[in-house]
């Protein structure tokens, strides 16, 4: 088992203190521990729902979405 699968199984493993500091120790493997986080927290239906629903829409509109869902300022009325 490489390294990085190594730490990847740790990961899943850890507990929210230990999964910060994996995070913040190896930054090169943070996409594969935010899809892990996103991935125990919302069904996959659900994301697969909306991956289409996004990807079809223009880019101004596709990068609003992402905006208003990290930022309060940004969230449509």
């Amino acid at each position: 088992m490489s390294n990085s699968n190594r730490i990847i199984e740790e990961y899943h493993q850890a507990d929210f203190g230990k999964r910060l500091s994996l995070f913040l120790d190896h930054p090169a493997l943070r996409d594969e521990f935010i899809e892990i986080d996103l991935g125990e927290h919302r069904p996959a239906k659900h994301v697969e729902k909306a991956k289409e629903a996004v990807m079809g829409r223009p880019l101004p509109s596709r990068w609003l979405t992402v905006v208003a869902n990290c930022c309060l300022k940004f969230k449509r009325t």
